[in-house]
């Protein structure tokens, strides 16, 4: 395969036809194919047949390191811009930061759910008021949030306006303002 486009000039000089790169071939280059990957304006001339015969074999991935190869595909999803990231950790990697996220997440609900399982002796810290938020929902202690969270959903499914009417309203608000008290207690 020659490497360099041959022109032939007509006699006033205003038309350029250029032959077709392909060793041996002397039919007109109408099709342009790139070089390299890596120089993507300069072109050979091909005819089409053998445009087609060098596309078929075209891989710009050839000569590329596997790392490249990933990067160009990461950067094919902005096409090919630079972007910026913003927030607090700017130079690191999109992945690292949802792993950091999915681990924050992840020790964050384990701390969550060994408070609300934790059994807290607080019979001699208990006010009266929360003395009485627990004798509404109907728990002793002993307790944790999870017993507390239990006992007040089945006692909002018991007592809901559209299931009692008019009697329940005033039972579900002191269910409520009990509920209320008793999570700011054990979170």
């Amino acid at each position: 395969m020659r490497k360099k486009s041959f022109s032939k000039k007509s006699i006033n000089n205003s038309t350029v036809t250029k032959i077709c790169c392909w060793q041996g071939c002397t039919n007109e280059g109408n099709y342009p194919a790139p070089k390299s990957p890596l120089d993507l304006i300069s072109r050979y001339d091909f005819c089409l047949e053998h445009v087609r015969e060098y596309n078929k074999n075209w891989d710009f991935f050839r000569d590329m390191p596997a790392e490249d190869v990933e990067r160009y595909h990461i950067e094919t999803i902005y096409g090919h811009r630079p972007t910026f990231s913003t927030g607090i950790k700017y130079n690191q990697n999109l992945a690292d930061r949802v792993i950091h996220k999915l681990y924050d997440f992840m020790d964050w609900q384990q701390e969550s759910n060994k408070r609300s399982n934790q059994n807290f002796d607080i019979e001699t810290t208990v006010t009266s008021a929360e003395r009485q938020a627990l004798s509404i929902l109907n728990v002793k202690l002993p307790t944790n949030l999870k017993e507390i969270k239990i006992q007040y959903k089945k006692l909002v499914k018991k007592y809901h306006p559209d299931i009692c009417g008019k009697d329940g309203e005033e039972k579900i608000k002191q269910i409520n303002q009990a509920y209320s008290l008793l999570k700011e207690k054990y979170v």
